[in-house]
Order: C-alpha cells, then structure tokens, then sequence
C-alpha cells in the first residue's frame, strides 16, 4: 500500500530514472490509476491541512503531471482515445479524493486538477 508520504518518492523515482517520455506518461497513469483503486491510503491519511503531507504531495504529483501533459500526443507516443482515457482516469482520482476524508475537499487536493 502506497501511503501520502511515499507519493513524492514515488513521483520523483518516475522523474530521475531516466525514463523516457512514453514510459512516464505510463508510470503516471499506472499511479494515478492505483491510487485510485487502492484509496484505503487516504483512510490513513491524517496530514491533510494546509503544510502538511498530503498537500506536499499532491503538489508534486500534480507538478509531474502538468510536465507530462505539456508534452505532444506524438512525443508521449499515445492516441487521441488514449489522452481521453488519461482524463477519465484523473477525473476518477479526483472524484476519490473529494470523497475521501476530512481533507478531500481541500483547495490542495483540487490543485491536481488545475493542470
């Protein structure tokens, strides 16, 4: 189980491994993905005010997405129907976190989706 703290770890192996973009874009999508199904980690989140661990990480998970998605449909290697996919899947994680606990209707949490 991935939890708050481990997200900027998480973010930053993707970012300095050497991946190449398509694969990031994968990494990411695996991740958003996963902590979607899995969102028992925000069960035990208890770090969300202004500061504290969950914002701290949605700030970086957010930062890498907005990097990965300055990119071309051509560049990342994927379709329309899979940028569509990529959406729907956010849109998914943001839905979890807004239904999630005493910080999921936070401004810090909605960040994620101001890309």
């Amino acid at each position: 189980m991935l939890f708050v703290d481990a997200i900027p770890t998480e973010v930053q192996r993707i970012m300095e491994t050497g991946l190449l973009l398509p694969d990031r874009f994968d990494q990411f999508l695996g991740l958003t993905h996963g902590l979607n199904e899995q969102f028992e980690w925000m069960s035990y989140n208890t770090l969300h005010e202004p500061g504290e661990a969950l914002e701290y990480a949605i700030f970086k998970f957010s930062a890498a997405w907005y990097y990965i998605l300055q990119c071309s449909n051509e560049d990342l290697a994927i379709d329309p129907n899979t940028c569509a996919v990529a959406e729907q899947v956010c849109r998914s994680f943001e839905r979890t976190l807004k239904g999630s606990g005493p910080g999921a209707g936070t401004k810090t949490c909605q960040r994620f989706f101001q890309l």
